[in-house]
């Protein structure tokens, strides 16, 4: 009786205790959620301001037509060829790897659903890109000359890139559940029903929305009447997490861009090719006159970047043009542009000698945007950064960037013929809000002899004149 009575009236003090610690959690729990919910408040607020277009600036530095956002997102993108496909009754498939599922559409109508089984790493060279292909060869039974496995029932829709069965090695062992090398893996079944309905260049239609680890308020200036003085012919400042224009002056212009082809040369080698194969670099590729890159030796695909996007070599393009071949890679580059909605922009050469390699302020920044999210580490070369997993790169130390802005902290990456900035000026930047979270801007300015002068005029705006530093 006594050991009852003890256990009694031992159970109000543990009662009691526990009570104590929910109440702490609840607490905890309930500011986590008030501060969650504040977030959620901002974003859908967010949501429903317009664009910044700068009324109030004087008309002659036509900041005025900087109505609406860059629109480069993949979903937009995949949203309206989705709508005119459906529209107009068509037969097409459609791929959200957000979701990892597949769909086929016929006469407009959903006729099949299948599970997408893996994809390419995300931040990884091989991440499964994004935007509106088609289906270009189809083989069933194509081996993978990376991965040096079968691949059943492949549809070949950019590149390396294909939709395809559950791959094996030659003797029969299927290959373990892991990320794809960029591809689109499903069940060998169901990539047998896709194969079959595929027809040549049927669309295929493809997008990844990424989780917002961070809310993005529209970037609003403390005085809307300070513009920065900017004396080139054609511009465009955009922010590069939400696609807002800031900044237009001209930004459909058509104009030729000389170097900055290297940028789409570099962002499609690094989709299409094995960065990390090696090919030689003959005699008759090197047109340089500093004669980096040496005749005979051989050079991973990841070590032609550097001169590529540093020096802007026209010998590295040629290196890397190799691989597949110089019309093949212009083939893709063509076909990578026209898929990121740059509608206006066409290339002829992989190394930007030709005045008919074209583009707009606009595509130029959907470019940088893509490259932002899918291939950031293109702009980490361009401003000479070297990669803790890549500590064999043969031109570090060697190459060294240059740019008027490398002490900048702020500094992402810059595209340019450097000498004479013929093609304009592209750089990436970040900002550090008040509430510590980064925010990355693009700039394009092009037509002008002060383009470093207005870059640099655009980005003390920026800390002058928006709550980022």
């Amino acid at each position: 009786m006594k050991e009852e009575k003890k256990r009694t009236q031992e159970y109000p003090r543990s009662h009691v205790f526990i009570f104590a610690v929910l109440g702490v959690l609840t607490i905890i729990m309930g500011a986590g959620f008030f501060y969650l919910w504040n977030l959620n408040t901002e974003l859908k607020n967010m949501k429903s301001v317009e664009p910044i277009t700068f009324y109030s600036a004087p008309k002659e530095s036509l900041f005025v037509d900087a109505v609406g956002s860059v629109g480069t997102d993949a979903g937009e993108i995949f949203e309206t060829e989705k709508k005119r496909l459906l529209g107009a009754k068509g037969d097409f498939i459609e791929v959200n790897l957000k979701t990892m599922d597949l769909f086929v559409y016929e006469k407009g109508e959903i006729k099949m659903h299948f599970p997408v089984k893996a994809k390419g790493k995300p931040g990884s060279w091989w991440e499964t890109t994004t935007g509106v292909y088609s289906v270009g060869a189809k083989t069933a039974k194509h081996f993978s000359s990376i991965s040096k496995v079968w691949m059943p029932y492949g549809i070949q829709f950019y590149g390396n890139f294909f939709i395809h069965g559950w791959p094996y090695y030659e003797n029969g062992t299927l290959l373990p559940f892991s990320n794809s090398g960029g591809c689109i893996r499903l069940l060998t079944d169901d990539a047998k029903k896709v194969y079959e309905f595929a027809k040549f260049e049927m669309p295929i239609l493809l997008y990844d929305e990424k989780p917002q680890m961070a809310i993005y308020q529209a970037l609003r200036p403390k005085d809307e009447s300070v513009v920065p003085t900017i004396s080139a012919l054609n511009t465009i400042v955009a922010d590069m997490d939400t696609g807002e224009i800031l900044i237009g002056k001209n930004i459909d212009t058509v104009e030729p861009i000389y170097g900055i082809t290297k940028l789409v040369t570099a962002l499609t080698a690094s989709e299409v090719i094995n960065l990390d194969q090696y090919v030689t670099a003959h005699e008759y590729m090197i047109t340089d006159s500093e004669k980096l890159i040496q005749p005979n030796e051989r050079y991973r695909g990841f070590d032609m970047l550097y001169p590529l996007l540093i020096n802007s070599s026209d010998s590295a393009a040629h290196v890397l043009s190799s691989f597949i071949g110089e019309s093949g890679l212009i083939e893709q580059m063509n076909k990578k542009v026209q898929a990121l909605g740059m509608t206006k922009t066409r290339i002829v050469d992989t190394e930007g000698v030709s005045k008919k390699n074209v583009s707009t302020p606009l595509d130029l920044i959907k470019l940088s945007r893509y490259i932002v999210a899918k291939r950031s580490f293109l702009f980490g070369v361009s401003r000479d950064a070297y990669y803790p997993e890549e500590k064999n790169v043969v031109f570090e130390g060697i190459i060294k960037k240059t740019s008027p802005f490398m002490d900048d902290n702020g500094f992402i990456g810059e595209i340019a013929e450097e000498k004479e900035y013929k093609g304009g000026l592209l750089t990436v930047w970040r900002f550090q809000t008040e509430r510590g979270l980064w925010r990355r801007v693009g700039i394009f300015v092009s037509g002008g002899e002060k383009l470093v002068q207005d870059t640099t005029s655009i980005v003390s705006w920026f800390r002058t004149n928006f709550p980022l530093k």
